[in-house]
Formats: C-alpha cells, sequence, structure tokens
C-alpha cells in the first residue's frame, strides 16, 4: 500500500481516516490524521508495516520516503511533514 502526504492530496474526514487506511488501497491525502491512524493500525497489528510505502511529496515536488516500523514509529520528519498539529500545539505553550 502506498500512502502519500501532501497538500495536494485528498481531504479525509477524521472519522473515516481508519477505514481509509483499512481498506489496504493506496491513499494520497493531505490529511495528518490518516498518517496517524496508519501508525496506529500498525501498531495495533492490522497494517503490516513492510506492506507500506509512506512518502511526503513537498510543495517542490521533492518526494521524501519516511521509514515506519512495526511499532508505527517514524525516525524521519522532512521539514513540512505533518506539523501543522506540532505547530498549534507549540502556539499553546
Amino acid at each position: 500500500m502506498k500512502v502519500t502526504y501532501s497538500q495536494k492530496g485528498t481531504p479525509i474526514a477524521d472519522h473515516l481516516a481508519m477505514e481509509t487506511v483499512l481498506k489496504g488501497e493506496d491513499i494520497h491525502t493531505s490529511s495528518e490524521i490518516v498518517i496517524l491512524a496508519l501508525r496506529v493500525a500498525i501498531k495495533k497489528g492490522y497494517v503490516d508495516h513492510s506492506t507500506v510505502n509512506l512518502v511526503y511529496q513537498s510543495d517542490s515536488l521533492d518526494v521524501h520516503r519516511i521509514p515506519i516500523d512495526g511499532n508505527g514509529n517514524l525516525y524521519v520528519y522532512p521539514n513540512g511533514f505533518c506539523d501543522y498539529t506540532n505547530d498549534f500545539l507549540m502556539e499553546l505553550i
């Protein structure tokens, strides 16, 4: 399953994020919640991390592969990848 996160992706409602991931189809989304749902699905064993190709397509159209382990951990966070939530949370501190 290829999961692409980019600003040009399809927005997906929060309540549909897990359902979307569990379909096992390729996803091109602008919704950070889908990435979080994917991570949880991997951690719970619903999705095998070795079958996931997670990529981030930046505004400049650069493509970054994001490795994801069997616990749903991400160790690479390119600038612009799923950073809106953290940016907003930092504003609250």
